[in-house]
C-alpha cells in the first residue's frame, strides 16, 4: 500500500476512521462502543472491499499464549470417597418403588449444512444458532447476502476468508430503574427480586454513601451485596434484612 484507505464501520459510527499510508489503523475506547449483545466491524469503504482483508494486530495474543504453555498442571490426587451403603442411617434402609419409565430413542435430525457446517435459516440469517436444525434451511450461496451478528454480510464461500474486522463491542451497563410507589399506585402485585443495582458510585473514606429505594410484594431475606476497588485492593461486603408482608416500605 502507498495511500490511505477510508474504512466504513457497522456497529458503531461515531467518527470517520481511515488508514496510514501502511494499512494501519487504531482504534479507541469510543470506537468500540456498541449496544448490549452486538459487535461492531470494519471493512475497506467502496469498490476496493474485496481487495484487502482488515485484520487485527493483537500484541498479547502470543503473550498469553506463552504464560498458558508456561503453566504447568499437577495433577490432583482424588480422595476415595465412602460409598452410599456406608453413609446410610440406620433403620432407614427401606426404599420407595417408583413407576417404570420407559425411555425410546428417536430419530436425530441431519443438519442441513455445507462441508464448513454453514447454513441458512428461513429468516436468512448465517448459521442461526435458534434453527440449527429445521428441515427448512439452505445452503449458503457464495455473493449472497446473509445476516450475521446483526449485520448483512456477503457469504465468500466454504473456507474463505472474511475481508471483515469483526470485533466484540465494549457494552455499556443498563440502566436499573427503582420503582417509586410513592408517586402511583400499582394496579397489580410487584414481584421483584432485584430492589436496587447501582454500579459506579464513588465513595469517598471520610464520607457516608446514601442510596434510597423502595420493597415490594416479595417478603423474607434479602441480601445486601457490595463489590468495589479501593486502592491497589477490592473491597466486598454482604449483609441481610428482612422485608415483613404489608404496605411498601422505603429504605435506606
Amino acid at each position: 500500500m502507498s495511500k490511505s484507505l477510508p474504512l466504513m464501520s457497522f456497529g458503531n459510527t461515531k467518527r470517520p476512521l481511515s488508514t496510514d499510508d501502511h494499512g494501519a489503523f487504531d482504534l479507541t475506547y469510543a470506537d468500540l462502543l456498541t449496544p448490549p449483545d452486538m459487535m461492531v466491524s470494519y471493512v475497506v469503504k467502496g469498490a476496493l472491499e474485496y481487495e484487502y482483508e482488515v485484520n487485527l494486530a493483537d500484541p498479547y495474543k502470543l503473550l498469553n499464549q506463552k504464560i498458558a504453555d508456561s503453566i504447568e498442571i499437577n495433577k490432583l490426587n482424588i480422595v476415595e470417597q465412602p460409598s452410599t451403603r456406608e453413609t446410610q442411617l440406620k433403620g432407614l434402609e427401606h426404599s420407595i418403588k417408583i413407576k417404570e419409565v420407559q425411555i425410546k430413542a428417536s430419530a436425530i435430525r441431519k443438519v442441513q449444512a455445507n462441508a464448513c457446517g454453514d447454513y441458512i435459516c428461513r429468516f436468512n440469517i448465517f448459521n442461526c444458532p435458534n434453527h440449527r436444525y429445521e428441515s427448512d434451511n439452505k445452503l449458503p450461496v457464495v455473493g449472497r447476502s446473509y445476516m450475521r451478528s446483526g449485520m448483512s454480510t456477503v457469504y465468500l464461500g466454504c473456507g474463505a476468508t472474511d475481508n471483515k474486522l469483526a470485533l466484540k463491542g465494549i457494552y455499556l451497563p443498563k440502566r436499573f430503574y427503582v420503582e417509586d410507589v410513592s408517586k402511583w399506585s400499582a394496579a397489580e402485585p410487584l414481584y421483584l427480586s432485584t430492589l436496587f443495582w447501582k454500579h459506579l458510585a464513588r465513595v469517598r473514606s471520610d464520607e457516608y454513601a446514601e442510596v434510597s429505594f423502595y420493597t415490594t410484594d416479595i417478603s423474607g431475606d434479602f441480601k445486601i451485596i457490595v463489590q468495589g476497588v479501593a486502592g491497589n485492593d477490592v473491597t466486598y461486603g454482604e449483609k441481610t434484612f428482612k422485608v415483613r408482608p404489608g404496605k411498601y416500605k422505603a429504605i435506606q
